[in-house]
Order: structure tokens, then sequence, then C-alpha cells
């Protein structure tokens, strides 16, 4: 890494601090805390940035991830809060939507816009922000 062509980037040996410095002030650092934790921290601010754990294979993002090209997901990947995708094109196996029975449909208020499998009826339903209303 470098910035316009000056070599000020150089990541640090193994056993040593290591990360990426920038000007002689630490950029990124990489660290460990127990033998299965894997950190990725802002210099600047020391925010944990990335945490993985080696036992796991679990990857906590504490802020944005933003990825520029294709993201290839070989498992399972679960959101457990909101993701919003520009586009989405399924290419095989379709798209599984949530399923209530009739009665049991959460509250049309506040998810304008968002479907659900009904069911009882079987059929999709979308909200218009008061009710849900059949395909």
């Amino acid at each position: 890494l470098n910035n316009a062509g000056q070599s000020k980037y150089f990541f640090g040996p193994i056993g040593a601090e290591h990360g990426i410095k920038y000007d002689g002030a630490w950029f990124l650092q990489i660290w460990t805390e127990t033998d299965n934790d894997f950190k990725i921290v802002n210099g600047e601010d020391g925010a944990v940035l990335f945490n993985i754990d080696t036992s796991t294979g679990l990857i906590t993002i504490t802020n944005d991830l933003t990825i520029d090209n294709n993201l290839i997901v070989g498992n399972d990947l679960t959101v457990t809060a909101k993701a919003t995708v520009d586009d989405i094109e399924v290419v095989t196996n379709g798209i599984k939507l949530p399923s209530y029975a009739t009665g049991s449909l959460p509250a049309a208020g506040g998810l304008t816009g968002y479907f659900v499998h009904d069911s009882t009826l079987n059929k999709i339903v979308r909200s218009n922000g008061a009710t849900w209303d059949t395909m």
C-alpha cells in the first residue's frame, strides 16, 4: 500500500505491533485479546472495526460494511436488523417469505411495501401501511 507512490504504509512483523502505519502513526492495528480473538482496530480512536472469533469463525463488524463488488455467501446469511438492497436477482430456489395464519399477521402499520405469506389464504399479502392486501 502506498500514497501517491510514497511508501508510507507498512505491515509490522508477526509478534510485534502490527497493522498499517501512516506517517509514523497507526492507521489500523491488528491484535488479539485471547487465543480465539482477532481484532482490527482503528488506530486513531481505538474503535474495533472487526472482531473475529477464530474458534467459531464468527466475524463481527462494528459499523458499516461496504462491498464494491460481489458478495458470495457459501452458506446461510442471516441479517438480524433491516437489510436494504437496491436490486435483488434470484437465480435459483426463489425467495422464502415469512408465513403467518390469517389473524396472526404482524400489524401492517409501519410496514408499507412489505410482503408476507398468509398461510390461511395461501396467498402473498402486501402491507399498504394500514392493512394487508391480497396479491
